[in-house]
């Protein structure tokens, strides 16, 4: 499975104005770690709008190779498929749940998805496996209960 690349525009669009574990906005952050030359990011964490915009267009076509390439070519071991990244859709489950949206971004870089985020993804992609690609998960394996009875597994399998 092939995610293509997520659109980082949305951090700075929602987190430039919250106040960082440091004590200043993001966008503070951002500018400093850019001026230092050391911004995991440059390109989307930047108060720069043409450079986020010019970032998020490359990322879209670097997305497309992707694509490409799951529509022209085959494997002979394996097969692969092709998702936009759900960032949007995983971000408006929590909200939906009752959850802020926020708090699924690493506080402290404010840049990489948390473990909170990285569940929600794990439950995506999984669904999408079950869904679309059923024969990607194998048969299910029948020495399970033997198994749940050697270890004491029984809630897991």
């Amino acid at each position: 499975m092939i995610l293509g690349l997520g659109d980082g525009g949305l951090l700075y669009d929602n987190l430039h104005a919250d106040t960082h574990p440091l004590n200043v906005t993001y966008e503070a952050v951002y500018d400093f770690l850019n001026c230092l030359k050391i911004s995991p990011c440059w390109g989307w964490l930047n108060s720069n709008e043409t450079v986020r915009n010019f970032t998020t267009e490359r990322a879209q076509n670097l997305s497309k190779v992707y694509v490409e390439l799951v529509q022209t070519m085959t494997f002979k071991n394996f097969d692969i498929a092709y998702y936009d990244f759900p960032a949007m859709e995983i971000l408006e489950r929590k909200v939906v749940e009752g959850g802020d949206p926020h708090k699924m971004i690493e506080p402290c870089d404010g840049f990489h998805p948390n473990g909170d985020f990285n569940s929600y993804l794990a439950d995506w992609l999984w669904y999408k496996i079950r869904v679309d690609h059923p024969d990607w998960i194998g048969q299910q394996n029948p020495h399970n209960e033997e198994i749940k009875h050697i270890f004491g597994l029984h809630d897991l399998l």
